[in-house]
């Protein structure tokens, strides 16, 4: 049996006999023609069979020429710039479909997941579903980006749609799904970083004369906690009150595990929880949010009264009351279901009234609430390094952290 890198030259012919009607009306059958073919062994799906490469007819191609050639490919063999190895066709379709539902499920977040399934919807539609996933070379790589270009995709949307790509297939190389990954050589798409959206001091205090003045210490204490401590959104959510330090005037943000917790005789849930990038970090707090976080647990405390305080700083125990009916339903398994409802919607009805108080100021049109973070960011980025930034936002490059501030 011949080893799996032996290649080795065979002249054959190549394809079926063709019947000719000759002038006289005669007909003729005509030999397929001579062709060189390098031969060697290797897997199909794990079964071991031989493979053929045609180099080209006798008649065009000199042996001398089809053994350099043969020569060629027992070389890159055996470096390992090709694989002997040869795969079944798989369709595009059908190769991100099993990474979404296999290995992407188990090693990204919810979010992550949507994005992803986002990047496979548009190279399934640049490329056609049908598309055999092992001839995905750097010119369908090509097609895909210019098909995002065409769509309109903001640079910074196309590459992340072709970032996720990239890691398909590098998970898929890791499986021995396919051979290789052409994204990884492809060169990155550059695009100018925006300025971060922020909020000037006369905002914020606007904003929270607004909360005050509608008696809403809950989202007083939100806004506040968010322009101090530069938490995410998620992060501020799923806060609890055991995570803040109130001798060391600081506040904890790491992972949480889920289960149940008894309040009043009642059963409620808790929440699991990963933070981005699965970081734990200790951010300090300003004396101000501390006595505003104290404000809220005291209001809190006293409305629960028998039934005991939620563990969660914003969310009450009749807002989990209500996710454990959902999660007991299936509901909470959508990856969008909002721990909090109608949380941005409420945001810039706060900043709409805000505007409406401080006319005078010129306000730009409603800002997520990422932007407290970013406020954060900008302010803090002036007094202490890029890496103590970094640290204190959770970023995992201090590339990102230079980039954005």
């Amino acid at each position: 049996m011949k080893q799996v890198t032996e290649v080795t030259l065979m002249r054959t012919r190549s394809g079926r006999s063709k019947r000719v009607t000759l002038h006289d009306g005669t007909e003729k059958i005509v030999p397929p023609p001579l062709v060189w073919k390098c031969v060697w062994w290797g897997l199909r799906d794990g079964k071991r069979r031989r493979f053929t490469e045609t180099i080209g007819a006798v008649c065009e191609t000199t042996k001398r020429d089809a053994k350099r050639f043969c020569a060629q490919k027992q070389a890159a063999i055996d470096a390992g710039r090709i694989s002997p190895d040869r795969f079944g066709p798989m369709s595009l379709e059908a190769f991100l479909d099993a990474d979404l539902e296999g290995p992407a499920r188990a090693d990204l977040k919810a979010t992550s997941l949507r994005n992803l399934a986002t990047a496979r919807d548009h190279a399934i539609t640049a490329l056609g579903p049908d598309f055999n996933v092992h001839k995905l070379d750097a010119g369908a790589v090509l097609l895909i980006r210019e098909y995002l270009q065409e769509r309109g995709l903001a640079p910074v949307s196309a590459a992340k749609s072709l970032a996720y790509l990239q890691g398909a297939f590098r998970r898929g190389v890791d499986l021995g799904l396919v051979h290789g990954n052409p994204f990884s050589r492809m060169k990155r798409l550059k695009f100018q970083t925006p300025r971060p959206k922020t909020f000037a001091r006369a905002e914020i205090d606007a904003m929270i004369e607004v909360c005050r003045t509608r008696g809403d210490l809950w989202w007083e204490t939100f806004i506040r906690l968010g322009v101090t401590s530069g938490c995410r959104r998620g992060e501020m959510v799923h806060l609890l009150w055991s995570s803040i330090d109130w001798d060391e005037g600081s506040v904890t943000i790491n992972p949480q595990k889920g289960g149940t917790f008894k309040a009043g005789g009642e059963t409620y849930p808790l929440l699991a929880w990963e933070s981005k990038d699965f970081e734990t970090r200790i951010i300090p707090l300003p004396p101000e949010t501390l006595d505003q976080l104290r404000l809220l647990k005291d209001k809190h405390a006293l409305l629960a009264g028998e039934s005991g305080l939620s563990p969660y700083v914003f969310i009450t125990l009749d807002r989990l009351r209500v996710i454990g009916q959902h999660q007991t339903n299936g509901v909470l398994d959508n990856p969008n279901y909002p721990i909090l409802a109608k949380l941005p919607w409420m945001f810039r009805r706060i900043q709409d009234q805000a505007a409406k108080l401080n006319q005078g100021h010129d306000w730009a049109p409603g800002r997520s609430i990422k932007t407290l973070r970013s406020t954060y960011a900008s302010r803090l980025s002036e007094h202490v390094s890029p890496f103590q930034l970094k640290s204190l936002l959770g970023h995992s490059s201090v590339t990102t952290t230079e980039r954005h501030y």
